[in-house]
């Protein structure tokens, strides 16, 4: 039976190549669109699922909430937070704190002039090895407990000593402004790219504890500088480890009202959580909770909008298979063989159309890999993906089989014989579904529309700053034993400015875009009580940043001109409000504690647009130090090639053994929205696509509607109708359809576009335009699909037409 049901449905595919062709083409599509959307899923919610113990691995969270204000939650909190507060609670089978990422130089003691510059450099806790798994290739695990050793990746171990085995091997490591030996204990396999944590050399944390700032009394509960992670036993409940981590914070810091605590964030969360800040350490992910939906939804639409089309195909040709039907249930033919006939038609479409989407999947992945940033092929074929893939192609089956099935096999075999009038298919659910489909074509077409005008938006902010023609350059690493960091830093800005062509030189912790150099909790007044704090963020400058970066002084004056390590600062126009006072000026010669002594305010700077417009204006400040960690070199615009090599050469002949690295500070800014922009990428060209399908789909039923009315045409001629009144006539149900959906998918696109821009502090206002465009567009496009027939319908010859059958 299967055989001749396989045997009739080739047959009947080979009768009607038009409408095979067109049913399996947007099948395919809508089923690789679906599946590459699915691939890029899968691989985002994929991270950090390689560990072992990742369903009890969690980081922890600090949340503060002031009055008046939203609460805000970081990952970044104090070195003692762990030990002292989650060690000793019911439940915490182990905690491992990290330092985030650093730069270190590391050269051969033998050979100082092979030097290599590591950017992804963590101190970890001996522990951090066995709460993850990041397995070891050679040495030992425990190594990380024992002062001046140091633990490579595969690739770092490889680039350092090529295929000699390192274990053993010493190196000279310069590393915040110290230089000291170090062996290398050990070797672990490189991270895998499903990691938030990216690192290549880890150092005892030990080391790192010893630093002076570290050491003094009631640092550990000030530097909100390190990133903590416990393992939960298998029993314990998280809520009440999480009562317990704030219980303790708040009698160490005597605090009487709940407006700080400590939470548990689930490691598998961590990747697609924007929620939490952190101020240092990994970066954001390359997308959001959000995002992944939205894109998911969009494959699943897309799916839906292809089996629309095969839907409503069957049955609009179902008037056609009316005898055939009739004469199956005359020679007794039961209802279960006609739909077991049908599905397996819509079965053979279906499989032809996987097996042409499955080609389409892998010649547009590495299109599809680039335009996401992330490298999907290790979840490409793997067995999930089989797993979903399977899903789809029976579900689809089921989807765009079922109704035709019923529908064919209703027929009366009495009436279908006599060539009665009994038409196949529900008319009315056709015309339904295809508003379903254009509405959700609406809905997609908007999104793009506004999701572009958003991100121009942003691009076309006021930030506060300048950033064109600006470089940036880190300050050297490798330097003298003895030498003096801000003595370097100085003879290097002196030495740039008598450059041709530099305009302007300054150096800071961070630039814009990077994020601010420290967050900190504790922020008030020094005539304050000390409860009364609001939450900050703190850069370092020197006294030339604010006029190389043109930021405007609302109040007050700019740090001295002349060097200074006097403790002063400038204080942002969110930051003077947050303290209390009505104007700027109000805050200037007030003293206020920022994480450390009190500091006095000189001036007042306009808010600046530092991070991305997804966070809201926060509490800065901008504090005077004599050297930063960056070095901002503004240039003229005709000496770029010439200044920057004579950059170059300055820089590596005051500090040989530095590798000399320089990026465009607005290009630095602009990968703030790099993830928007992928994801924006993404849903244009899956929507170009959605859209695509529906036409096609509106293609084949205006074919069929032309072709079932060539006798009404006909007649309509020889009567004297005009061309364009055909037109009219045939065009007319497409203009009512479309309007239909434009009336359903408008309201749930302004809805939808409403939801995403909320993720943005600073967004545009939601006019009527992008929304009629998107149902011009629509329209145009659809009247354009159907008006191949509809020309070709009312420009034949009218006997043709009336010789039809």
């Amino acid at each position: 039976m299967l055989l001749s049901d396989l045997r009739l449905a080739l047959r009947r595919l080979r009768s009607e190549p038009g409408y095979a062709g067109i049913t399996i083409a947007g099948l395919a599509v809508g089923l690789a669109c679906a599946l590459l959307l699915f691939q890029y899923v899968a691989y985002e919610t994929s991270f950090d699922d390689f560990h072992d113990d990742a369903e009890t691995l969690y980081r922890l969270t600090f949340t503060s909430e002031q009055a008046g204000e939203d609460p805000t939650t970081a990952a970044n909190v104090g070195h003692a937070f762990g030990p002292e507060l989650a060690a000793p609670l019911a439940g915490v089978d182990g905690v491992a704190r990290l330092h985030p990422a650093i730069e270190a130089i590391f050269s051969d003691p033998d050979e100082p002039s092979r030097s290599f510059q590591e950017t992804e450099v963590y101190w970890a806790d001996p522990s951090f090895l066995t709460l993850f798994s990041f397995p070891l290739v050679s040495g030992d695990a425990t190594a990380l407990g024992q002062s001046g050793t140091v633990l490579l990746s595969e690739s770092a171990a490889r680039r350092m000593f090529g295929d000699a085995d390192p274990v053993g091997r010493s190196l000279t490591m310069t590393a915040r402004r110290t230089t000291r030996e170090v062996q290398v204990a050990a070797v672990f396999a490189d991270v895998p790219a499903t990691s938030h944590l990216r690192f290549e050399v880890l150092l005892p944390m030990a080391d790192l504890l010893q630093a002076p700032m570290y050491a003094e009394s009631g640092a550990g509960w000030s530097w909100y500088n390190f990133l903590t992670y416990v393992r939960l036993q298998d029993n314990a409940r998280p809520a009440e480890v999480e009562e317990g981590l704030t219980a303790g914070l708040l009698r160490q810091q005597d605090i009487a009202d709940a407006s700080v605590s400590l939470g548990l964030q689930p490691l598998r969360d961590i990747h697609l959580d924007t929620s939490v800040e952190t101020t240092m350490g990994p970066p954001a992910g390359g997308a959001s909770r959000r995002s992944v939906g939205v894109l998911t939804l969009v494959g699943i639409v897309t799916l839906l909008i292809a089996l629309i089309n095969d839907v409503n195909l069957s049955t609009a040709r179902a008037t056609r298979r009316s005898r055939e039907v009739g004469v199956r249930k005359a020679v007794g033919a039961e209802r279960r063989q006609l739909v077991a006939q049908f599905l397996t038609e819509s079965a053979l479409v279906n499989v032809m159309a996987f097996g042409l989407a499955l080609g389409l999947v892998a010649l547009a992945q590495p299109a599809v890999s680039e335009i996401a940033g992330a490298d999907l092929s290790p979840v490409a074929w793997s067995l999930p993906f089989w797993g979903i893939a399977g899903t789809v192609l029976v579900v689809s089956t089921l989807l765009s089989g079922l109704y035709p099935a019923a529908v064919l096999s209703s027929f009366r075999p009495g009436t279908a014989l006599r060539g009665g009038s009994e038409r196949g298919g529900d008319g009315g659910l056709r015309r339904g579904l295809v508003v379903v489909q254009f509405g959700a074509t609406i809905v997609l077409t908007v999104s793009v529309l506004v999701m572009d005008s958003q991100l121009r938006f942003v691009r076309g902010l006021d930030l506060g700053f300048d950033l064109e023609q600006v470089v940036t350059v880190p300050t050297p690493s490798v330097r003298p034993e003895g030498s003096d960091f801000t003595a370097d830093v100085r003879a290097l800005r002196t030495r740039l400015r008598a450059i041709p062509g530099v305009e302007a030189v300054a150096t800071s912790h961070t630039v814009p875009g990077q994020g601010y150099n420290m967050g900190t909790s504790s922020v008030r007044l020094a005539s304050a009580d000390e409860s009364d704090t609001v939450d900050g963020t703190v850069t370092e400058v020197d006294a030339g940043f604010v006029p190389l970066y043109d930021i405007e002084i609302v109040a007050g004056d700019d740090f001295p001109n002349g060097e200074t390590d006097e403790e002063l600062l400038l204080a942002s126009e969110t930051a003077s409000r947050s303290l209390g006072f009505a104007s700027p000026d109000e805050i200037v010669g007030t003293s206020v504690v920022v994480g450390g002594p009190p500091r006095r305010v000189v001036g007042v700077f306009r808010d600046l647009r530092w991070t991305s417009a997804h966070v809201d204006q926060e509490n800065a400040f901008l504090r005077l130090t004599p050297a930063g960690r960056q070095v901002s070199i503004r240039i003229q615009n005709d000496a770029m090639p010439e200044t920057l090599g004579a950059i170059e050469a300055a820089y590596t002949s005051l500090f040989p053994g530095n590798p000399f690295r320089y990026t465009f500070a607005d290009a630095d800014y602009a990968q703030l929205y790099a993830a928007d922009r992928r994801e924006a990428r993404l849903f244009t060209v899956f929507a170009a696509l959605a859209l695509g399908i529906a036409c096609l789909g509106l293609f084949g039923l205006a074919a069929f509607t032309a072709e079932e009315r060539t006798k009404e045409i006909g007649i309509r001629k020889v009567l004297g109708a005009s061309v364009a009144s055909l037109l009219v006539l045939l065009s007319s149900r497409t203009l009512q359809l479309v309007v239909a959906a434009a009336v359903v998918g408008l309201p749930v696109g302004w809805w939808a576009v409403g939801r995403w821009l909320e993720a943005f502090s600073d967004r545009i206002v939601l006019t009527p335009l992008p929304f009629l465009a998107a149902a011009l567009l629509v329209l145009t496009l659809a009247l354009l699909t159907v008006s191949v027939h509809t020309v070709r319908a009312a420009t034949a010859d009218p006997i043709r037409a009336l010789r039809a059958d």
